[in-house]
């Protein structure tokens, strides 16, 4: 019996403080959001001082960012310091599409285009997050964790967290068949195989919600 206590008692511990980081980084996602929202409305109006060439943008005579090829690796600087460097060849392709265009409307649209997507795959996690606190916080406050209640968030977030993976993908493919120019987002298999297990957690839930009816009704 004082086995079980503490059992519950860690159980009871650990869910409330990942309910409370699931708060702080909603507040965080939050934070994403509204900044990702400022830079959309703001870009636009900035643009007007702003040139650019073969492989760089200038703000009046000030170079903001930079890219080069080097030796099939993509180096990036901004305001002159060196901060990446990346050898996928797809994202240099791509770069290189936009900047030997030297359209300003070309490089609007696509910062405008990741700017949205972001803020789309921010209010998604942002819906994760949120059931993902509501779980912790019935966990931490209910006797038992096995109710339909909690198994339906875990699903939740299951549903959410496809549209997390699949909604980036779909309007990356849009604005690449209006644009010709892709937005680089992805899919990996840890992303498919955590859904997974998401969903495989919530008939775990529903499976003990179901062992503890039929041992309460005996």
């Amino acid at each position: 019996m004082e086995e079980r206590k503490n059992y519950v008692k860690k159980m009871k511990g650990l869910s409330k403080a990942l309910s409370i980081v699931s708060k702080v980084l909603k507040v965080f996602v939050i934070i994403g959001g509204c900044f990702s929202i400022f830079a959309m409305v703001i870009i636009p109006m900035l643009f007007k001082n702003i040139t650019i060439s073969e492989n760089e943008i200038k703000v009046k005579d000030t170079s903001i960012i930079a890219f080069k090829e080097n030796d099939g690796k993509l180096e990036v600087s901004l305001l002159g310091k060196f901060i990446i460097m990346d050898s996928d060849l797809v994202e240099i392709k791509e770069v290189t599409k936009i900047f030997n265009n030297k359209s300003k409307n070309l490089f609007l649209a696509y910062v405008e285009a990741l700017l949205f997507v972001s803020i789309v795959t921010l209010a998604i996690l942002y819906m994760v997050l949120n059931y993902i606190d509501k779980l912790f916080k019935n966990i931490e406050t209910q006797d038992s964790p096995f109710t339909l209640e909690n198994s339906l968030y875990i699903k939740k977030c299951g549903y959410y967290l496809i549209a997390l993976v699949a909604v980036p993908l779909v309007l990356s493919g849009i604005f690449e068949m209006i644009s010709g120019t892709e937005l680089m987002f992805t899919w990996n298999t840890v992303e498919i195989l955590l859904i997974l297990v998401v969903f495989a957690m919530s008939y775990v839930f529903e499976y003990g919600y179901d062992l503890e009816n039929k041992k309460s009704n005996k």
